[in-house]
């Protein structure tokens, strides 16, 4: 429940995550985060609280939300890390332009088709569920 403060840790939480794993899996993504100042962590949050409402496509939000329900709460951050490796060269020259802020939070997210990520999804899974898990644990309870 984003309202909830409880929610809101948690997709704090789920945001950081993304930004840990996105400095592991694509670092130029990540050097252009810092080169711009942005936190990789806000704009994830940002996706989270709004469901991707306004960035994704209604039946690309759905996938969002079965992928969590069905395969685990970790997906939410496995989801996003597939959306910045989906975009990673629009990142790359948004952000050498000065304008990665407005190119990650005001614009549609084109072209992007869960079913075309399932493999990079599912190894992400592999190497980085117990450390999204052990996240997850903190603020359960």
């Amino acid at each position: 429940m984003p309202g909830s403060s409880v929610g809101t840790s948690r997709l704090r939480m789920l945001a950081h995550v993304v930004e840990l794993i996105v400095e592991l899996e694509l670092p130029l993504v990540h050097n252009s985060f810092l080169l711009s100042g942005l936190p990789c962590s806000q704009v994830a949050m940002l996706w989270l609280t709004q469901y991707f409402l306004n960035f994704l496509d209604w039946p690309e939000i759905s996938n969002f939300v079965a992928l969590a329900v069905v395969l685990g709460a970790d997906f939410q951050v496995y989801f996003c890390v597939a959306i910045l490796h989906h975009l990673q060269s629009g990142v790359l020259e948004s952000a050498s332009h000065g304008v990665l802020g407005p190119f990650l939070a005001e614009r549609p997210i084109q072209s992007f088709r869960v079913g075309d990520h399932l493999d990079f999804l599912q190894s992400l899974q592999l190497r980085h569920r117990p450390l999204v898990d052990s996240y997850l644990a903190m603020i359960v309870d």
